[in-house]
């Protein structure tokens, strides 16, 4: 650290101030003055509470989250909003030093929050006014041509995704033109969940059969079990028993219609109330009918039927063994499914790839930070 810069703690530097409640009527999204959250702006009012450039901190809910306003703006009552003096201090010197520090560490309690006399007491190094400018100007640039790389790195990842699916969806759309259409109930047996009310807590055992989840379809694995039941719950429940080869489809929210295969490993187990078993027929192969329910062509089917609720719910299972299916024969699915996959795979490694970039861009935005506020830019 360079000798002229000074120690000071972080309430000597600038205070945190109460945001104030704005009533919802006076929030919209056409008012002039941005309104912010915790997390950050949430809506906009024609009315503003402070009229200085300042860094709003999420005092509760995102407790720690910072945000930099540069006009007039109202701060909710769950922020703290900083009053500083500008003739000593550079705003955007002070707000990257509080990227620095990471405030959400700072956060206490069962609901976590910021209390400002913790924050208060943090020891920090200060150069003068000039130096701070100085600072502030090599991180702007240098920042702007980490997000230009990061931009770069995130349509990359975009586009590789996009390029997969549309694959995906050429398939399903142009080549099942000369296919055959079946419906959905002749290729598969259906089972949904149990009724919520057959699986209650108060049967749970520490280990046994295992009960899958909403998760296991959406994320496409198996691990991370959490409740069991015993042998004769289990028989009683047969029914519902998952299987290798047979796919879970996730049956309500905005993940309706994420599907995972059951592999050979996993426990014996059922399925809960939220999942649907789908077990394919010798006419269709599991893995061709995993990929067309990925595809958007079965998404945006699931949702069509699932109608315009709040929160959609599958289909009765009469209306779902209507749907029709174009499919091949066994042996183009199973082609099919090689080629699906081959591409899938190099997605997934070029998706890996574009990640890791931007883990690397972020990561070197936190060493120059670092480097900043050491006094070695």
């Amino acid at each position: 650290m360079k000798d002229e810069w000074e120690v000071k703690k972080l309430g000597e530097v600038f205070t945190l101030e109460y945001g104030k409640p704005l009533p919802k009527e006076k929030r919209d999204n056409t008012g002039q003055y941005p309104v912010y959250g915790a997390n950050g702006i949430i809506a906009k009012s024609d009315e503003f509470y402070y009229d200085k450039k300042s860094i709003i901190v999420g005092r509760k809910g995102s407790s720690g989250e910072i945000n930099l306003s540069e006009n007039k703006f109202w701060p909710l009552d769950v922020t703290y909003y900083i009053k500083y003096d500008d003739k000593k201090y550079h705003l955007r010197f002070l707000y990257n030093l509080l990227l620095k520090l990471n405030l959400p560490q700072y956060a206490k309690g069962v609901k976590p929050g910021i209390n400002r006399n913790d924050i208060y007491q943090i020891i920090v190094n200060i150069p003068s006014y000039h130096e701070q400018k100085r600072i502030v100007d090599i991180l702007d640039n240098a920042f702007a041509e980490i997000d230009k790389a990061k931009t770069i790195a995130e349509q990359n990842l975009k586009n590789a995704k996009e390029l997969f699916e549309s694959y995906l969806n050429n398939i399903f759309q142009e080549k099942a033109k000369n296919w055959k259409r079946k419906k959905w109930g002749e290729l598969c047996d259906f089972v949904r969940g149990p009724f919520g009310g057959s699986l209650k807590k108060s049967m749970f055992k520490k280990n046994g059969y295992a009960i899958y989840e909403q998760k296991h379809a959406i994320h496409d694995h198996f691990n991370q079990l959490r409740y069991f039941i015993d042998e004769n719950k289990f028989n009683e429940m047969k029914r519902f028993e998952v299987k290798a080869g047979d796919i879970i489809m996730s049956c309500s929210g905005v993940t309706l219609g994420k599907v995972a295969v059951i592999p050979v490993s996993i426990p014996k187990g059922i399925i809960n109330q939220a999942l649907l078993k789908l077990s394919p027929k010798k006419e269709i192969y599991v893995h061709f009918l995993k990929h067309w329910m990925r595809s958007k062509i079965f998404q945006d089917i699931i949702f069509e039927h699932a109608g315009g609720a709040a929160i959609p719910n599958v289909p009765a299972a009469k209306i779902l063994k209507g749907i029709i299916i174009p499919v091949p024969c066994i042996e183009e699915q199973k082609t099919i499914v090689d080629k699906i996959e081959e591409l899938l795979y190099k997605t997934k490694k070029l998706e890996t790839i574009y990640k890791k970039e931007i883990e690397n861009l972020e990561e070197l935005k936190k060493s120059i930070l670092k480097k900043a506020f050491k006094g070695e830019l």
